[in-house]
């Protein structure tokens, strides 16, 4: 069996990230506001941009201004816990992806 490494350097995932459009639309997320959408998306493109890892000081310090939007998103979409941020949405991506390469490979 081949040993395969999958980390967010991987072509396949460090550029993008899925997008579900009917989840958009239709899920809990479409009855938050357009402004709480707006800094959803651009903290999911900063988290996954960074492999997956936010501090809350980073966290604070580009998103700190928007803090009726970060509580309503809190404990929803996003974790704030002691230090770190976790988008349990994006890390169960990362993990589809890692296991679906993984798969591939032993076939």
């Amino acid at each position: 069996m081949k040993k395969l490494t999958c980390s967010l350097k991987n072509k396949s995932m460090d550029d993008h990230f899925w997008f579900d459009v009917n989840e958009w639309l239709l899920g809990k997320i479409s009855i938050a506001t357009m402004d709480t959408k707006g800094v959803f998306i651009a903290i999911c493109a900063r988290y996954w941009q960074n492999g997956r890892q936010m501090h809350t000081d980073d966290l604070q310090q580009e998103f700190g201004k928007h803090e009726e939007e970060l509580c309503y998103l809190n404990g929803k979409y996003l974790h704030i816990e002691g230090e770190s941020v976790t988008i349990p949405m994006l890390d169960k991506q990362a993990e589809t992806v890692f296991l679906t390469t993984i798969n591939s490979e032993d076939e």
